[in-house]
């Protein structure tokens, strides 16, 4: 599991779906630069792997998002010398 909190702006349960969605952004972006793919990206890596994302957030509560993953089959993990190959 990996986790990232912070303490800023925080997002509505709406804004929080539409940041899973490529190229969007929450409405509290406010004009900041940005694409819109951070959360997009870490939540399809997490699915291509059998993992999964979630988003713990509230207006003016700050945001809390974990990325689970499941554990590596050890049978499944090449040594590295092999891993560039």
């Amino acid at each position: 599991v990996l986790s990232v909190t912070d303490k800023g702006a925080g997002m509505s349960a709406e804004d929080v779906r539409r940041v899973l969605e490529p190229f969007s952004q929450g409405s509290n972006s406010k004009g900041r630069q940005g694409t819109g793919l951070g959360l997009a990206v870490v939540h399809s890596f997490a699915q291509l792997h059998g993992g999964q994302v979630v988003i713990d957030s509230a207006p003016g509560k700050g945001t809390k998002v974990e990325v689970s993953l499941p554990r590596a089959n050890p049978a499944d993990i090449q040594p590295l010398e092999d891993a560039a190959q």
